[in-house]
């Protein structure tokens, strides 16, 4: 009688073990792929960030402001402001539109 009921003690205690280690390894996947989809956008983020810096250097002012990204993924607020001795500040905006909460900044002033 001991015997049996020792084993079924063992066999329990191994049950709620590989369930906890079954339940770690989703949750550290499920992190895992939440860090890699940040990292894309992050990078897609700074690729159009670069794109748009080049663009203001060619443009103009009228053109800049009405840049559109044609990507649904992201969304993009150019904001501009008149400085002294004939420049413009450029503060853009691009973030992602799904719930990843990705925000880029930069300032450019031409």
């Amino acid at each position: 009688m001991k015997k049996k009921s020792f084993i079924l003690i063992v066999t329990i205690i191994f049950i709620f073990y590989f369930a906890y280690l079954s339940i770690e390894i989703l949750q550290n996947h499920n992190f895992n792929h939440i860090i890699n989809q940040n990292k894309y956008n992050y990078i897609q983020e700074k690729i159009y960030l670069n794109y748009i810096d080049h663009y203001i250097d060619t443009q103009s002012q009228n053109d800049i402001l009405n840049l559109d990204l044609n990507d649904n993924r992201f969304k993009l607020n150019i904001y501009s402001k008149a400085l002294d001795n004939n420049q413009t500040q450029y503060d853009i905006f691009i973030e992602s539109t799904d719930n990843s909460n990705i925000r880029t900044y930069m300032q450019k002033i031409k």
